[in-house]
This record gives structure tokens, sequence and C-alpha cells, in this order.
């Protein structure tokens, strides 16, 4: 089963489908990134315009909410379902594998922060 989330272009797969919806996810956050690529040339080639702040300001919503949201379910629901799936293999090899994740995200909150207050700026007239 889909559903479809306002603002999106391309429906959901539902909760019954938990590798689906992650993977939905993980596309339209990369459709977020690659509209965030865009906006710098847009903003060379433009200036601040309604575009460039419309689309600073979406960017901000989606990764202030939607990617938090998701670590969320990563950190509350994926995380300890796979190592729990994992039960009597190597659990420090999958520790470390979070771990990393972990760490990953960390280094891509950092980014966003930076982003984010140049996105802030360029999002009001």
């Amino acid at each position: 089963m889909t559903k479809s989330i306002p603002e999106f272009s391309a429906p959901i797969a539902g909760t019954e489908a938990p590798p689906e919806m992650l993977a939905a996810c993980h596309r339209r956050t990369e459709a977020q990134c690659q509209g965030l690529r865009r906006l710098v040339p847009h903003l060379f080639a433009h200036g601040a315009d309604d575009a460039a702040r419309t689309a600073a300001i979406r960017l901000m919503r989606y990764f202030d909410t939607a990617v938090l949201h998701h670590y969320a379910d990563e950190d509350d629901d994926l995380f300890p379902a796979l190592i729990e799936s994992m039960a009597g293999s190597d659990a420090i090899c999958l520790r470390e594998i979070i771990d990393g994740l972990t760490a990953d995200r960390r280094a891509l909150e950092a980014r966003w922060h930076h982003l984010r207050a140049q996105c802030s700026q360029r999002s009001t007239p």
C-alpha cells in the first residue's frame, strides 16, 4: 500500500513494507539534495528571487523535519531491529556499522547546519 505526502510528487511506501519505505525516504532525500545543488547556480544566475526563496524555504522545512523524523525512526526502530535480528551473529560488526552510520549522520547534520544558515539568509526578501 502506498500513501501520498503533500509537496512530494511520488507516493511513499506504506508502513507494512518497511524496506520499501526506507528506500522511498532515501530517494526523497536524494531529490532534496539535488534541489539544493540546483539552488546554488540559480542564486548566481538570478539572485535570491522568489523561486530561490521558495526553494530555500522548502529545503529548510524538509531537512529540519522529515530528515530528523527519519533519523529517529532509524534509531528507535531500524537499528534495534537489526541488532535483534542478528542475535548470535557478529554483533560487534553490526554495532560498528551502526556507529559508522551515526557518525556519518552527525557529519551531515553539521554540514546542514552551515547550509541552513545560507538558505535562511536567502529565504527572506
